[in-house]
C-alpha cells in the first residue's frame, strides 16, 4: 500500500483542471472506446499482417478477459439464457448477523443491538418470460414477525401495487391508462400515455446482450477497414520481464484519429438497430426511465452524437493516437501502453493508459492496470491517477490466492485526495473469501480506514433448475471513540426454474384506480391517511422482549 502511495506522489505528479470545454475529454474517451470495440473483430488466421495480428490479439484478449472474470467468480452465463426461456422464482434474503461497538457512540444505543440483530429483509421476484408477466415481493421482518410487506405485479395489460399495511387490496390500472392516472396526480404531466411493461423490457435487455455482441463484431470490422495497413507496424523479439514477444504498434495522426472518430459517429447515427438496442437496454436496466418515451431517448442520443461530431473539429489531438502492445504465442496481449493528448484552446491534457498481465498455467500471476491524466506543464499541481495491481498464485488444484492493491488519487492546486485499497481473495471460485481494507486520503479531514470481508459459496445445480449463492458481508471501522464499530450481514440468493408460477389476480381482487370517481378517490386516500396516522400515533408493534 505504501508503494502505491509513493508512486502516486513520486512518479506521476500530473495535473488536470481544464478551465474551458469538457468536450475534448469526452472525445478522448471515445478514442479508447473505439479501440476497445475493435477487440471484437473477426480473426484472420493465415499469416496475418501486422494490422490483422493487432486486431486478432485485441479480440482474443477480450474473450480471455471475459472468461477469466466468469471463472474467478463462478458465474454461469447459462442462467440468463435459461431465464429467457423458463419461468423463474428468485429470492434474496438479507439479515443482520451481528453488530457491536455502538456503545462507543452512545451507551444508550447499545440496548438496541438486540433489536437490530432481528431485522430481516426478503426480496423475491417471479418472472414468466413467455407471457411477459412478473411479480415483486418485499418483506421486512423482526425475528419471525412480519412488520412490512409490499407487492407489485405487472403483465402486458395491467400494473398493480399492494401495501397491506396501508390498504388491503391491490391498487391497479390498465397500462393504457397510465397517462390518464398521471394527469390526475399532476395536471402538468407530459410523459408517455402507455405504461411500459418493465418485465418485458428487462427480458429484452438480456436478449439484447447477445445482439449487442454481434453489433460489436460489425463495428469491429468497420474499424478494421478504416485503419490502414501502414498504421500498424511489427517488431519481433521485444523483451519484457525476461521473455521475448512480438510488438505491434498502432499509430494514427491527428487527422486520421479525427477521421476515424467522425466515421464511427456517422455510422452509429444512421444505425437505427443499434440505437434501438442501446435505448432498450437502458430502459430495461433503469427504472428512472419508465416515464421517458423511447423515441425521446433515442433523439437525445442522436443529439449528443451530433454535438460530438460538431465539436470534433475544435478539438486538438496534437500527437494523434498511439497504442503499443506485446503479444505472446497464443495471440494474447501481455502488455499495452496507450498514449494521446487531447484538448481545446491550447489547453492540452496528457492521457496515458498502461497495463500488463503475465500468466502461468492460465493464472494471472502479475497484473497491472494504470491510468494517468494531467494538463501539459502542470503535472505537479493537478492530476488524476488510477492504479490497480494483482498478484495471483495457485494454492492447490482448484484453490487460488490473489493479492490486490489499488490507488485512486486526485490532485487539485497541489492538494491530493484519494483512496487506497488492499484486498486478498482466497479459496475456490465457488467458495471464496475476500478480506479488504480501504483507506481515504483527505487533506482537510482525517477519515479512519474501513476493514471488511466478503464470503460467497455458490451452488450451481442448473441441470436441476437451481443456481444459488450465500455468504456474509462485514465492515469494521475505528472512529477513535474507544472501541471499533463492526457490523456483519448474512445473505442468500436463489434462482429456481419452475414449470409454472402463481400470480395474484389483481383485476378480480383489486381496485382499478383509473375508474374511480372523485368521491371514491377521496375515500381511498382518507382510508390510507387514517392508517398512516394510526401507525404514527401508536407506533409499530415490534416484538421486544
Amino acid at each position: 500500500m505504501n508503494q502505491g502511495k509513493e508512486e502516486t506522489a513520486a512518479t506521476v505528479e500530473p495535473s488536470l483542471r481544464p478551465k474551458k470545454s469538457k468536450k475534448p475529454i469526452i472525445i478522448s474517451l471515445a478514442v479508447i472506446v473505439l479501440l476497445g470495440i475493435s477487440a471484437t473483430v473477426y480473426a484472420l488466421f493465415f499469416s496475418p499482417s501486422p494490422k490483422e495480428a493487432y486486431f486478432l490479439a485485441e479480440k482474443n484478449t477480450m474473450e480471455q478477459t471475459t472468461e477469466d472474470f466468469r471463472n474467478m467468480f463462478a458465474i454461469n452465463e447459462d442462467v440468463n439464457k435459461k431465464a429467457l426461456e423458463e419461468p423463474t422464482d428468485t429470492s434474496i434474503d438479507l439479515s443482520l448477523k451481528s453488530i457491536s461497538g455502538l456503545e462507543a457512540i452512545d451507551p444508550s444505543v447499545a440496548m438496541f443491538s438486540q433489536f437490530f440483530n432481528q431485522i430481516k429483509l426478503n426480496f423475491s421476484t417471479k418472472v414468466d418470460p413467455t407471457n411477459n408477466e412478473g411479480a415483486v415481493d418485499l418483506k421486512v421482518g423482526l425475528g419471525s414477525t412480519e412488520i412490512l410487506r409490499a407487492e407489485a405485479y405487472q403483465s402486458e395489460e395491467v400494473t398493480g401495487l399492494n401495501v397491506p399495511l396501508l390498504y388491503n387490496k391491490y391498487l391497479y390500472m390498465n397500462n393504457s391508462d397510465f397517462g390518464k392516472v398521471m394527469k390526475d396526480i399532476d395536471p402538468a404531466y407530459n410523459g408517455p400515455e402507455q405504461m411500459d411493461n418493465l418485465i418485458k423490457l428487462q427480458l429484452e435487455s438480456l436478449q439484447n446482450q447477445e445482439k449487442l455482441e454481434e453489433k460489436g463484431e460489425e463495428y469491429g470490422e468497420f474499424l478494421f477497414e478504416q485503419v490502414k495497413d501502414e498504421n500498424v507496424t511489427e517488431e519481433d523479439g521485444v523483451k519484457f520481464e525476461g521473455e521475448s514477444y512480438k510488438q505491434l504498434t498502432l499509430e494514427l495522426s491527428e487527422k486520421e484519429t479525427k477521421e476515424l472518430i467522425k466515421a464511427f459517429i456517422e455510422k452509429l447515427e444512421k444505425d437505427e438497430e443499434t440505437l434501438d438496442l442501446i435505448v432498450d437496454m437502458s430502459m430495461g436496466s433503469n427504472l428512472s426511465t419508465m416515464t421517458m418515451d423511447k423515441e425521446d431517448m433515442k433523439a437525445e442520443i442522436k443529439k449528443g452524437l451530433d454535438e460530438a461530431k460538431k465539436n470534433l473539429d475544435k478539438a486538438e489531438i496534437p500527437d494523434g493516437f498511439k497504442s503499443v502492445i506485446l503479444v505472446d504465442s497464443d495471440n494474447l496481449i501481455v502488455k499495452r501502453d496507450m498514449t494521446f493528448k487531447v484538448g481545446a484552446d491550447n489547453e492540452i491534457i496528457n492521457m496515458n493508459i498502461s497495463n500488463h498481465a503475465l500468466r502461468t498455467d492460465e493464472v494471472i500471476t502479475d497484473g497491472k492496470w494504470e491510468f494517468n491524466a494531467y494538463p501539459e506543464g502542470g503535472e505537479k499541481q493537478e492530476y488524476v491517477k488510477v492504479l490497480l495491481e494483482m498478484k495471483g498464485e495457485k494454492k492447490g488444484e482448484d484453490e487460488m490466492k490473489r493479492d490486490i492493491t489499488g490507488t485512486f488519487a486526485f490532485a487539485e492546486s497541489g492538494q491530493v485526495a484519494g483512496a487506497n485499497l488492499n484486498a486478498t481473495m482466497t479459496g475456490k471460485p465457488e467458495d471464496m473469501r475476500t478480506e479488504f481494507e480501504i483507506s481515504v486520503e483527505n487533506p482537510v479531514q482525517q477519515i479512519p480506514p474501513v476493514k471488511g470481508h466478503f464470503t460467497r459459496v455458490v451452488t450451481d445445480d442448473l441441470d436441476n433448475g437451481l443456481y444459488a449463492a450465500k455468504g456474509e458481508f462485514g465492515l469494521e471501522a475505528d472512529p477513535g471513540l474507544g472501541s471499533p464499530i463492526s457490523v456483519v450481514f448474512d445473505y442468500e440468493s436463489k434462482t429456481a426454474f419452475k414449470d409454472e408460477l402463481n400470480f395474484p389476480n389483481v383485476t378480480e381482487d383489486g381496485v382499478n384506480v383509473a375508474e374511480l370517481n372523485a368521491q371514491e378517490k377521496q375515500e381511498l386516500m382518507s382510508e390510507i391517511q387514517t392508517r398512516i396516522e394510526t401507525m404514527m400515533m401508536n407506533g409499530p408493534q415490534l416484538p421486544f422482549k
